[in-house]
């Protein structure tokens, strides 16, 4: 290598990229055909990120040196990154047609294999590369990565400890680490791991990801960030977006801090990447729970929706619901939730489990799975199915994904005919453990939700598996048979991929554990208390949007004197009281005019500070609807087409408030003026209306759980199943 050459790539090693451009237009100027300083720029242009020009760069090498070994690999990591796995192949199959010796064309045609979820493939290349290459404990690495991949952690512990034993490195420590941490032997995988963490450069920082990732996977926050904290340290983006996304789910210590820490990294991520897909999920939450708008709208999702598809994530997915607007929106939506569903059930149609075994019983099994079965709106609601079904007729049998301790999943212990916890494992271990219990029927309660598991169901648990209640949409598994429904809230063929399980009213109940008379009404309305009406909204900011302000902002100018609570931990976080602030100020609203109560979890007695409920849109509420009407608040909402636009319509109209719900932006604003016009009735509602609840479909529990059994036996009718 000339001297010139080694300057170039010394420049590049210390990451100086701008010398490092200003060295190679010296070396090109000279010699326009250097593919030796070429591959540097392509180099380079991939750690810019460009892509395109990076691609463009190794490709023009190959014209001029087609056997450019270099040249190849990089290309075959570049489609890696690209998302285009069988092109990386082809390019590493040609590295290793020059070299069959190279190591790095070796790693280079694994990674691709794997990134294909070809394990089958990757580990026959893994054989390839120790034919090759012998004593390499890369290979052991990523033999054990691929092992755990399918689920086969003994082996992958067994196979990478000898290796470990015949070459010792940190990077087996490393994977021995996590593998321990995999199958429970976490003091030891601790052990391994924390030395590691002290390490510079990619070992260290693999080390702490590894951690925090164990930690988050228990919802350890504090342990987590204080990983993220160290692999972030050097700025690196995807350690910056997972602590982003971690301190604005943290719960332990100042609520509102972790906030305020987690909107400044997402405002410094879109200012420093704003095209990094790997951090984009994250900026994105924080912008929406924290109402700013136009950082929220710089987001490209159109270009952040097939990376995220393509990477089998559906959780931010959901983050868009809120974003829909329009009916092309909401059905490329639903085409988008239908490409995810694919892209999972590709990787478990490699991995199959084999065909369901039927076992004839008297009773039905009925099988739920849920991470929320605890002190949760799922529970809420879920409740009544799991304490008060018909044991003479069912059996049911649980799968939770989070163990807790609360009294509120003790009790459903003891009264389901089983209840498993299921933490770790990967989704096929979790599907063939489901199937060894044969189930008839399925219910996955929260969809593509933190921490909940709905893949398993790619591999067919029962012969039927219905979606309901956690995730207001088509999830997008092609093996999702079915989604619980009502008449009002079924969007209807063109806006659901599953036929429905339609009940009869209403698609949920309000069940004890949510829904309690420990809540106390204030029989005196707020406005006969303050001499201020009160309109106000608990739901969830991220459903917060520019439409709906605009609409809260109008019912306010009509009604003089009136003002806005915000029941949300998020009112502690000054800068979604400036953004909440501001945004209502664009609509001539003043700032004295909104209000704000920061409580997380003891929100239920707030309720008696609003005299009516505004709805979010186009997202509307659910169980801070429910809540609302227990607690004797009217709440108005605007009806929309898709599934999330519907769910206040019929928790309304089971609870006999349909002339609540409005089709039209201008009708949602009169409807809330009239109200707020209509003293006596809100009166009325306040003292009387948890009582007429309980009578009607939306509270009558014995009912719906009559009504969800009945259907369970004509649904497996319907499919020849009984």
């Amino acid at each position: 290598m000339s001297a010139d050459l080694k300057q170039a790539a010394a420049l590049l090693e210390a990451g100086r990229l701008d010398e490092l451009d200003r060295e190679l237009d010296a070396i090109l100027k000279r010699s326009p055909r250097h593919v030796g300083a070429l591959n540097l720029r392509g180099v380079a242009q991939n750690r810019r990120r460009d892509f395109a020009a990076a691609r463009a760069t190794f490709e023009r090498i190959l014209l001029l040196d087609r056997n450019h070994l270099n040249a190849l690999c990089n290309l075959a990591k570049l489609h890696i990154t690209l998302g285009q796995p069988s092109k990386a192949v082809d390019y590493a199959r040609r590295a290793l047609r020059v070299d069959p010796r190279n190591v790095i064309a070796h790693d280079q045609m694994i990674r691709a294999r794997t990134a294909e979820d070809d394990n089958e493939a990757a580990l026959a290349a893994i054989d390839q590369a120790e034919q090759a290459v012998p004593g390499n404990h890369n290979w052991a690495f990523r033999r054990g990565e691929i092992q755990l991949r399918l689920g086969r952690a003994q082996e992958a512990l067994a196979d990478v400890r000898a290796a470990r034993a015949r070459t010792p490195s940190p990077q087996l420590d490393l994977l021995l680490g996590q593998i321990l941490l995999r199958v429970g032997a976490v003091e030891e995988g601790v052990s391994l791991l924390e030395p590691l963490c002290d390490r510079p450069g990619q070992l260290g920082y693999d080390a702490q990801m590894a951690l925090s990732a164990h930690f988050l996977a228990l919802n350890d926050r504090e342990r987590a960030n204080a990983y993220l904290r160290r692999a972030a340290a050097g700025g690196d983006i995807v350690a910056l977006g997972k602590l982003c996304w971690s301190l604005l789910n943290s719960r332990h210590g100042d609520e509102a801090e972790h906030m305020a820490e987690a909107y400044a990294l997402a405002c410094r991520l879109q200012d420093s990447a704003p095209d990094r897909e790997d951090s984009a999920w994250s900026i994105q939450e924080t912008f929406a729970r924290l109402v700013d708008f136009r950082r929220l709208e710089r987001i490209d999702r159109a270009r952040m929706l097939p990376y995220w598809v393509g990477k089998g994530q559906g959780g931010p997915l959901h983050a868009q619901l809120p974003q829909v607007r329009g009916p092309e929106e909401r059905r490329a939506l639903l085409r988008w939730h239908t490409e995810w569903g694919r892209t999972v059930q590709a990787r478990a149609d490699r991995a199959p489990l084999g065909p369901l075994v039927r076992v004839a019983r008297d009773k039905i099994r009925v099988g739920i799975l849920s991470s929320d079965l605890r002190r949760h709106p799922v529970a809420y609601f879920a409740g009544p199915m799991l304490t008060a079904y018909d044991r003479a007729r069912f059996e049911v049998f649980v799968y939770a994904f989070r163990q807790d301790d609360d009294p509120v999943q003790a009790a459903f212990r003891r009264s389901v005919d089983s209840f498993r916890v299921i933490e770790g494992g990967t989704d096929r271990e979790v599907a063939d453990l489901i199937r060894a219990d044969a189930p008839e029927i399925v219910f996955e309660l929260g969809g593509t939700t933190h921490m909940n598991r709905i893949a398993p169901l790619a591999w067919r648990t029962a012969p039927v598996q219905v979606s309901w209640l956690g995730y207001p949409h088509s999830a997008g598994l092609p093996t999702i048979d079915r989604i619980l429904v009502d008449p009002w809230l079924d969007p209807g063929p063109a806006l659901r991929l599953e036929k429905p399980f339609m009940m009869p009213d209403s698609w949920v109940t309000l069940g004890p554990v949510g829904f309690a008379d420990g809540y106390a009404i204030d029989p005196v309305i707020p406005e006969m208390r303050t001499g201020v009406l009160t309109f106000g909204t608990m739901n969830n900011t991220v459903k917060f949007s520019r439409e709906g302000i605009a609409l809260w902002a109008r019912i306010l100018d009509q009604v003089p004197g009136s003002r806005f609570l915000v029941v949300r931990p998020e009112g502690a976080v000054p800068a979604f009281r400036r953004n909440l602030v501001g945004a209502f100020a664009e609509h001539g609203v003043a700032a004295d005019r909104i209000a704000f109560i920061p409580v997380r979890g003891r929100h239920m007695p707030h309720y008696n500070d609003i005299d009516i409920a505004l709805d979010t849109l186009p997202q509307t509420g659910g169980t801070t609807t429910c809540e609302a009407l227990w607690m004797g608040v009217p709440t108005v909402t605007l009806v929309g087409e898709a599934f999330f636009e519907r769910l206040s319509y019929s928790n309304l109209t089971n609870a006999g408030l349909a002339d609540l719900c409005a089709f039209g932006a201008d009708e949602y604003v009169a409807k809330a003026v009239a109200l707020a016009a209509d003293r006596e009735r809100r009166e009325d509602l306040r003292r009387h209306l948890r009582d007429r609840i309980r009578t009607l479909p939306l509270g009558d529990n014995a009912r719906w759980v009559a009504a969800w059994q009945d259907r369970i036996v004509e649904t497996l009718r319907e499919e020849g199943l009984r």
